[in-house]
């Protein structure tokens, strides 16, 4: 089983008997954003290297998650060694709060409710995205603010 570890600033996967496999400074996975399954995980060069390669091929869900020092060690591990993990990863990590009524009342099926549910899924996607292509990064960043703006004010009609 391969592991994560964060060691004197730098990331370190290991394999089972601790023999390193890779060294990193910079950490990140590539992953479908329309089925949320992590593709590729490593050094971020070679990830977004692996990102435009599949893109060129046609495949434009392909999106690269990149890894601050301060990411939890253990979540990250998670991704590994369960592909279809990240898209809990994302919600649970989402820089979007949620108001008070919602956290009482986050059973409640109603229009407004899947609105909203739909809407802080788009923004936590977005807010992951990135990308070295400076078109397709102002692309990214303008979408997530609209659909930011959109989602504040399907928190304003719950008021």
């Amino acid at each position: 089983m391969y592991k994560y570890s964060l060691e004197n600033g730098s990331w370190y996967l290991k394999d089972g008997q601790g023999t390193i496999i890779l060294m990193t400074d910079e950490l990140a996975v590539a992953y479908d954003s329309e089925t949320m399954t992590m593709l590729k995980h490593g050094d971020k060069e070679l990830v977004q290297k692996y990102v435009d390669k599949m893109r060129k091929a046609g495949m434009l869900n392909t999106n690269i998650l990149l890894f601050s020092k301060s990411s939890p060690v253990d979540e990250i591990n998670n991704i590994v060694l369960n592909a279809t993990y990240l898209s809990h990863f994302i919600k649970k990590f989402s820089t979007i709060s949620l108001p008070p009524v919602y956290a009482f009342e986050n059973n409640l099926t109603t229009p407004l409710f899947e609105k909203i549910k739909e809407k802080e899924s788009e923004v936590a996607l977005l807010g992951s995205q990135f990308s070295y292509d400076e078109d397709d990064q102002k692309y990214i960043q303008d979408s997530f603010e609209k659909a930011t703006k959109e989602l504040e004010s399907l928190y304003a009609q719950l008021n």
